[in-house]
């Protein structure tokens, strides 16, 4: 996984870590709630989850993933403010 085209490697156990994690922790509690308001929640349900709690767990005291972890969640949350920005300007502009 390269992060923001600089050829620098992300380890694929960092990522796992924030993405399973956010989804086993902070998904599996939005799921009610975001299927009541339409939106999909396949994502944030697993059928293992057991299993990757255990995963998530494991790859928590790995702290040579604890710099590329913090990467990982940098790059969504850029990701994020750059929806938030098309979406705000968007809005702007219909107004």
């Amino acid at each position: 996984m390269n992060f923001q085209g600089t050829g620098k490697r992300l380890s694929s156990a960092a990522a796992s870590y924030v993405l399973h994690g956010a989804h086993r922790r902070g998904g599996r509690v939005l799921a009610a709630t975001m299927g009541k308001a339409g939106l999909p929640t396949s994502h944030v349900l697993y059928s293992d989850g057991p299993q990757v709690e255990a995963l998530v767990k494991g790859l928590r005291n790995r702290t040579r993933i604890a710099d590329d972890a913090v990467r990982v969640f940098q790059g969504l949350l850029d990701v994020m403010d750059e929806i938030d920005q098309q979406t705000t300007s968007t809005t702007t502009m219909k107004l």
